[in-house]
């Protein structure tokens, strides 16, 4: 046999239910907006982070220094060859490094 719900609306047991069911729908939209705000700071730290690592590349390659496909730090290739061949220069001959050092 069905009762209808207007039987029920006076008693205890239904008076909690609606209060139960009030308070789950007030934290559930404190939690939806707590959560959209989270997710905008997630996406502007997200944003500043990416902006901050195109800077670092920026001052890193103004050095001759950048961050390889494997993510490691590296110098410029041509400026240590060039070093290492003038120490190899100076080391076969002395006068090499008289050379070096003429305007």
């Amino acid at each position: 046999m069905h009762v209808p719900a207007s039987a029920h609306e006076g008693t205890p047991i239904y008076r909690a239910i609606v209060n139960i069911s009030a308070t789950l729908e007030i934290i559930s939209n404190a939690t939806t907006d707590a959560l959209g705000q989270i997710q905008t700071e997630t996406e502007q730290v997200s944003q500043i982070a990416l902006e901050n690592h195109l800077a670092l590349d920026g001052l890193l390659a103004a050095q001759g220094v950048y961050v390889n496909e494997r993510k490691q730090i590296q110098t410029d290739i041509n400026q240590i060859w060039q070093a290492s061949h003038l120490f190899h220069q100076i080391s076969q001959d002395s006068q090499s490094w008289e050379k070096t050092r003429k305007p």
